[in-house]
This record gives structure tokens, C-alpha cells and sequence, in this order.
């Protein structure tokens, strides 16, 4: 490549025009022109210098002086300007051809390989006038043979391709580094389409890219571009392609220049690295979504949305079905039954049949999943051909689905946790993307590891669970073992909370006392595993222990507080206990730090009964003063008791859930069963964190209740009195057959009480489903029967009382005590 001014005269002398003609720079630097071509070719020469001065390039075929040869030669001119306004040309030589065009009138090809030139070698500053030529001149000049000779160097040794397209997209001129990069000779690729040489996999976004770099002139750099090449066709490579608009000085758009990069190499590495960083990424997923619940099917779910689609188009999660019994045995030999947990396909109703037929299924030894299970070892399948599919489906059936699927690849990874085999999961792939590698494999040992070690937990939690939940509620009463009264309705609801062992301390009771009366009792238990229902399972005992004394229901928590205290186990305890009397409705409450008591009247009004709270069991170091509080329950009306898990929510006033609970008893009633079940769902919200135990008790006064109580004046001849009164009230209940054995138990009774003890004497008579006669007294001493002499003509009472009655007893009371017999109604 060359320069010259505007007359001809050579500004710049390259190394590859000093070996087409065959003379260094010093030996034409200076000179006209003409004394590089034949003496024939003045004529085209002028042209030329007259194009130039139009603005226009020029191409010809013309005779050149190399030596002692007169070899043709294509000279390529393209016009720049000068500092002084002045043409100057900057033009190249290639070897001529017989097609070649002698004259100013070349194809599109020259003329853009005459822009290449100019947007090359563009010379800042013209040649002056050949008379004016000075030093400066000559600095000029230099300066200019050095940049062409440094893009001469660019174009024939850069290890960068470089390349030059027309309008059309053709290529007019490519370096050696272009044609190693695309396997095409050098000369091969000029007047091609570049669709045609480099094949792309974009859909034709690169062409539309370098059009819109010819429309715009915005610059485009490092655009990746990935495909094949004429020269390569069985290889898949990427480029780095910077791409310039070219334009001659008149600003006519003549094509596109770049700069070509092959990295396919360090793409490859990126690619790698960008793999493993995602396989770490997945394996870090792994790790922080999966296992965040103690549930099996939840955890499951959750490795598949790690899995899909990230790395897998199908996931499946198999559990084996007897890891919920006793024992687990071994893999061995016979066939394994296992249930699906979770499964997910991207995109593909075959695919998502395939799991969903994973309902549950039986391996039998030698298949896929039994090996996976036998040897603790994941398996690729790379491919899923007849043999693997064979292994693979469990029935003809499936094995039609696996194929229709679109799945190419697969691996089972088999879960295995301290020794055991709990299952397996299984990955896919479809035919749109690569097949699982060795390197997949890896990735899926490391989520079923993990998983394996969360299904594990839930496991050992979901045993505990099922342990826990057994041991609680056969220490809770059940239907058949609650006491039965007229005009009594009993319901109760009970939930293990959602955390932990799904257990708690939490608990009711209902203990049939003497007489007519009822114990309703609700409690908790600090603590939410195995020691808090054992504990709870202690605590009930002793307080149905307790109850059976008839102690007074403030006297009976006493001495709960005091078994809690002096016991290892159970540390802190609330309760509260309430005694019915199921014909008088009289209610004795006594509370233990407990949630307050509700009554929901019968017109649904209802109402925060005003117990004391006392204090917890467990915490006072004395004598703790419970206090108990007496009220008659209206008719009909229904007694709430409740644990603070039905009321009480974290971030929330207890009172917010207690007004909450009153909306809901606030309703239409219907049946106490209803009530409580409408209860329990509306405010026992799923996942909770604690365990809560509701009672309900309605009581209604019977047509067949009968009450009377009379006043003893503590002299002998009262008793017959009491005869009299008791005559006449059996007759009114239509009881006589009852009357003879009443009066005389009744005398028994009364004479021991004027005999011995001291006070207010009251006798009490109260029919319901049995007949209950009490005598109270202010004497705190307990009558005890015995065995009277021959000879004795007293000490035979109590006998004749046990002898004649059901059932008879004592309990004491605030201010004395209590003795009382129990006779059975006339059967009809």
C-alpha cells in the first residue's frame, strides 16, 4: 500500500507495495508516480488523479515496473483530503486477472475495497506543492510511510481476523487469520454472501445485527456469536465479533469493517465454570430450601422445586411404604414397595403422566430403583434406550409413557441416611436439552444426600410423633368413659400442635363424682414433646386420684400444687376445675393460673365468668389461696373451659382471642358436639404452634329432677320430723316404693348427726338418675363404720346405710362435712 498527493507525487511507501514492485521506500519516496507503471499508463494515471479530485476511487488493471518484468497489476484507489483541501490518494495493488476492469467504471467489490483503503490509511495532512516541498514536508511524508506500513503489518500479521463487507453483506476482503478462522482460502470468500461462509445458529440475528450496523453506523462490540463455518462444518465454535461502518470522504456508506475473535476455547472454559458455579448454586439451593419443615411430603416438595427446572425437566421423590412400621428391613432380595411423595415435568403432559403413575409401585430385584436401593449407588442412565427402559418402568404401561415422554436421560439417585436406604429420586431430561453427564451425577448424589438426611429427621420426628400422639391420647378419656348424667351434655376437642413431637401437655377430664355431681377439668402442661405428655399423663392422675377423695375443689388444687412441687417431673402446670351438680346446677370453680372460664347463656349472650386466676401449679413456695367461686348455672346455659392454645396467638393480646372465641359462642348453638366442632375449626387454625383442649358442658334441668333440702333442729325428736318430710316428698316424685328404705337410712344418718356432731345440721334430698340423700354437719370428723359387739346397742348405723344403699361416703367440706347415700330408682 501507497500514498501520493494530489499530483501524483508518493507520500507513504508500504512494505507490501515495495515487493509488488520490487523498490524500498528510499528509492521512491518523492517520485511521480509514473515511475511505477509502464510508459503506457500516464492516461490511466491521470484519470485517477482526476477521480480523486471529484471525490470518486478508482480501479484498474495497469501495467507496473518490477525489475526487468512488466507483470499486470490491480491498482486500487481511494480519494482522502488533505489539510489544504487537496486530493491525496491511498492506494493498493493485487495481482490482475483477465477479468479485471481497466477503467474507472469497476464493480461494487473495487469500490469497496477502495473504502477498506481509505478508512485505513486516512492521511491527516495533504502533499503541498512539489515547488514548496520543505522539511516539514519530508516529516510529513515519514510519517505517513509509517502508517502505512503499521496497517500493512495489521493486515497481513494480525492474529485477529479482520474483514471487510459490502452493502450487500459480501465480503471484499479478508485477512489470513478470517480464512484459518473460517477454513476457507483467502481468495475464496470475495463476492460471498457471509451467511454463506459462516453458519450461524442465531436465525439469522447476526445478519440482521450487521444490517442494522450498516443502517445506523453504531458500532457494535463483542458480540458473541456461536455457529459453524464452510470450513468447519462438524464443529460448533464462538466468536467475538466488533463491527464499524465504512464510508468514503463524501460520506457514501460503503460497507462494514470488523474484527473477528475466535473463543471458542475460553467460551468452552466459561461455559465450564459457569456450570460448576451452577451446580454449586443448585447444592447451595439444596442446602438452605430443603428442610425447612419435619414433613416428608413437604420436604420432597421441596427438593423438586430445587430440581425443576434448574436442573431437571422431571423429578420424583419415592418413599419405601415400610419405613412406617416398627422395624425397617433390609434391601435385600424381594421385591420393594414404594410410595411417591412429590413429582414435577416441565412442560409435557407425558412426562407428567410418568409421575403421577408413581402412585405406588412394587421393584422387583434387578430393576434400576431396586439396584439403586440394594447397592446405595446412583445410576446415570446417559440414554434411555429398550434395555434401560426395560429396567426402568415397572409395567408395560409405563414403559410406553417413558418413551412417549420426550425423556433422553435420567439418573436415580437412591436416599440414604446413617446405613438406611429411605428411597429414591428421580431426574430427567428431554431431548431439548443436553443429556445428564458424569458431572450431573455428582449434583444429584449431593441433593438426595442432603435430602436423605432431612427425610431422615422427619422420619425419627415422625415416629416420635406417632409414639407421642398415642401415649397422649390414651391418657386422654374417651367417649365411652365419660360419665353420663340427664339433662348433661359433654363435648371436647383436642389438637397436638403443628411443631415439635406434635404433642404438648395439654389436656381435659370428666370424673363422675358422688351424688349427682361432675368434675369438668382442663389443664397444660409446660413443654411440647414425650416429657410433656408424660408429665400431663402423671398430673390428670393424681387429680383423678384426688378427685375420688371428694376433697372441695379448692383443697383438691392444694394438693396438686403440692404433688407438682415435691415431683422431679413436672415443673409448671395451670388448670382449672369445676364441680357440677347436675340437678341443683350449683358450680364450684377453682382456677390455677388458667384462662378464664365462658358461659354461653341459652339465648347465646355470653359472658367472662369473674374467677380468680390464682397462680400456676408448681410456683409457690407456700400455701397458695386458691379461691373458689360458687354460681348456680342458668338453664340450658353451656360452660366453656378451655387451653390458651384455642385463645392465645403470638403477637396478640390473650383478650383479642378471648372476645374472638365469644363471637364464635355467640352463633346459632345447635347440639354442645356442634358448638365445640364449630369452635375448634373456626379458631384451631392449621400449623399452629400449640396444642389446645376444649370442654363444653351444658346443663339442663330434667322434668324427672327433684331437689329438697330442710333444716334439723338438733333435738331427738326432730327425726321424725325428718321421716315425715321425706314421706311426703317421694310421694310427690312419685317414688313410694322408695320411702321405707329412704326414712330409715335417712334416720340413721340424722341420729348420728345429733348424736355426735355439732352446728347446723341440713338434710338434703335430690332425685335424678339415682336417688342422693345428704346429711352435712359442721363436725369435721369423718363417721368410720365398724362392727358392733353382741351386747352393743349402738355402732350399727352406718352398717344398716352400706347394707341397704348403693353407694354411700363422706366428703368434707369448707365448714364441716358431708355424709351420703345413694339409692337406685324403680326400674319402669
Amino acid at each position: 500500500m501507497f500514498t501520493t498527493d494530489h499530483a501524483g507525487r508518493i507520500t507513504a511507501w508500504g512494505d507490501r507495495a515495495a515487493a509488488a514492485f520490487g523498490r524500498p521506500a528510499a528509492d521512491v519516496l518523492g517520485l511521480d508516480w509514473d515511475v511505477l507503471f509502464g510508459p503506457d499508463e500516464s492516461g490511466r494515471l491521470t484519470d485517477a488523479l482526476a477521480r480523486a479530485r471529484q471525490g470518486l476511487p478508482y480501479s484498474g488493471v495497469l501495467t507496473a515496473r518490477s525489475g526487468d518484468r512488466l507483470p499486470s497489476l490491480t491498482l486500487n484507489c481511494s480519494p482522502l483530503t488533505g489539510v489544504s483541501g487537496d486530493p491525496v490518494l491511498a492506494c493498493s495493488v493485487s495481482g490482475g486477472g483477465p477479468g479485471a476492469v481497466a477503467d474507472g467504471g469497476s464493480g461494487a467489490a473495487d469500490a469497496e475495497r477502495n473504502a477498506v483503503a481509505n478508512a485505513a490509511l486516512h492521511v491527516a495532512n495533504a502533499e503541498p506543492d512539489a515547488a514548496k516541498d520543505t522539511e516539514s514536508d519530508a516529516a510529513e511524508r515519514q510519517r505517513a510511510a509509517v502508517r502505512a506500513a503499521f496497517v500493512d503489518e495489521l493486515v497481513g500479521k494480525s492474529p485477529f481476523g479482520l474483514l471487510m463487507l459490502d452493502e450487500d453483506l459480501r465480503f471484499v476482503l479478508v485477512n489470513d487469520s478470517l480464512s484459518a478462522i473460517n477454513g476457507v482460502p483467502v481468495e475464496a470468500h470475495t463476492g460471498r454472501l457471509v451467511g454463506d461462509v459462516m453458519l450461524t445458529e442465531d436465525g439469522g440475528a447476526y445478519e440482521r445485527m450487521l444490517r442494522e450496523t450498516l443502517r445506523t453506523g453504531e458500532p457494535v462490540t463483542g458480540l458473541m456469536v456461536r455457529g459453524r463455518t464452510e470450513g468447519h462444518p462438524d464443529a460448533d465454535r464462538s466468536w467475538s465479533v466488533s463491527l464499524f461502518r465504512l464510508a468514503s470522504c463524501d460520506g457514501r456508506v460503503r460497507g462494514l469493517g470488523g474484527i473477528v475473535v475466535d473463543v471458542t476455547d475460553k467460551q468452552a472454559a466459561l461455559l465450564e465454570a459457569s456450570a460448576a458455579r451452577g451446580r454449586l448454586a443448585l447444592v447451595n439451593a439444596a442446602n438452605t430450601r430443603v428442610g425447612t419443615t419435619l414433613d416428608m411430603p413437604q420436604i420432597a416438595e421441596e427438593l423438586i422445586s430445587v430440581a425443576v427446572p434448574a436442573f431437571a425437566d422431571l423429578a420424583v421423590v419415592k418413599i419405601r411404604e415400610d419405613l412406617f412400621g416398627d422395624t425397617v428391613p433390609d434391601v435385600s432380595g424381594t421385591p420393594i414397595r414404594l410410595r411417591r411423595l412429590a413429582g414435577r415435568a416441565m412442560d409435557n403432559p407425558a412426562s407428567s403422566s410418568i409421575f403421577r403413575s408413581h402412585g405406588e409401585t412394587s421393584q422387583p430385584p434387578g430393576s434400576v430403583l431396586h439396584e439403586c436401593m440394594r447397592t446405595g449407588g446412583a445410576h446415570l442412565l446417559a440414554d434411555i434406550d429398550d434395555e434401560a427402559l426395560q429396567a426402568l418402568a415397572h409395567d408395560a404401561e409405563h414403559a410406553r409413557l417413558v418413551r412417549g415422554s420426550g425423556l433422553t436421560s435420567m439418573i436415580v439417585a437412591p436416599f440414604v441416611a446413617r446405613g438406611r436406604v429411605l428411597g429414591v429420586a428421580l431426574f430427567g431430561r428431554s431431548d431439548k436439552r443436553d443429556p445428564m453427564n458424569v458431572e450431573d451425577l455428582k449434583s444429584a448424589e449431593e441433593l438426595a444426600a442432603r435430602t436423605a438426611m432431612c427425610l431422615d429427621n422427619a422420619l425419627a420426628y415422625s415416629n416420635e410423633r406417632r409414639i407421642a400422639v398415642a401415649l397422649q391420647r390414651s391418657m386422654l378419656p374417651e367417649d365411652e368413659v365419660i360419665p353420663r348424667r340427664p339433662g348433661l351434655e359433654v363435648a371436647h376437642h383436642y389438637r397436638p400442635s403443628s411443631n415439635a413431637a406434635q404433642v404438648g401437655g395439654d389436656w381435659f377430664d370428666v370424673i363422675a363424682l358422688s351424688g349427682h355431681r361432675v368434675a369438668f377439668a382442663v389443664g397444660d402442661v409446660m413443654g411440647h414433646d414425650l416429657h410433656a405428655a408424660a408429665n400431663m399423663g402423671q398430673l390428670r392422675t393424681a387429680m383423678r386420684t384426688l378427685a375420688q377423695l371428694d376433697l372441695e375443689p379448692a383443697d383438691l388444687l392444694t394438693r396438686l400444687d403440692e404433688a407438682v412441687r415435691r415431683g422431679t417431673a413436672t415443673r409448671y402446670a395451670t388448670c382449672v376445675y369445676a364441680v357440677c351438680d347436675t340437678v341443683t346446677r350449683e358450680c364450684s370453680i377453682v382456677s390455677a393460673g388458667h384462662p378464664p372460664p365462658l358461659l354461653r347463656h341459652a339465648d347465646g349472650t355470653t359472658e367472662v365468668l369473674a374467677v380468680s386466676p390464682g397462680v400456676p401449679l408448681g410456683v409457690s413456695t407456700d400455701d397458695p389461696g386458691f379461691a373458689v367461686t360458687d354460681i348456680v348455672l342458668p338453664q340450658d346455659a353451656t360452660l366453656v373451659l378451655y387451653t390458651d392454645g384455642l385463645v392465645e396467638h403470638r403477637g396478640e393480646d390473650i383478650d383479642v382471642g378471648i372476645d374472638r372465641l365469644r363471637t364464635v359462642l355467640a352463633e346459632d348453638g345447635g347440639s354442645v358436639r356442634d358448638l365445640c366442632e364449630r369452635v375448634a375449626t373456626r379458631l384451631s387454625p392449621a400449623g399452629a404452634e400449640d396444642d389446645l383442649a376444649v370442654l363444653m358442658a351444658r346443663l339442663s334441668t330434667s322434668p324427672d329432677h327433684g331437689f329438697a333440702t330442710w333444716l334439723v333442729d338438733p333435738r331427738p325428736e326432730s327425726v321424725a320430723g325428718v321421716r315425715a318430710h321425706l314421706r311426703r316428698t317421694l310421694h310427690a316424685w312419685d317414688l313410694p316404693d322408695l320411702v321405707d328404705a329412704t326414712t330409715l337410712l335417712a334416720s340413721e344418718l340424722v341420729t348420728n348427726a345429733l348424736r355426735y356432731a355439732h352446728g347446723t345440721i341440713e338434710l338434703r334430698l335430690a332425685k335424678g338418675a339415682s336417688l342422693v340423700c345428704e346429711v352435712a354437719d359442721g363436725d369435721l370428723r369423718v363417721p368410720r363404720r365398724r362392727q358392733a359387739g353382741p351386747d352393743e346397742e349402738g355402732g350399727r348405723g352406718l352398717v344398716v346405710v352400706s347394707e341397704y344403699s348403693r353407694s354411700w361416703g363422706t366428703r368434707p367440706t369448707a365448714d364441716g362435712k358431708i355424709v351420703w347415700f345413694e339409692l337406685a330408682l324403680p326400674q319402669g
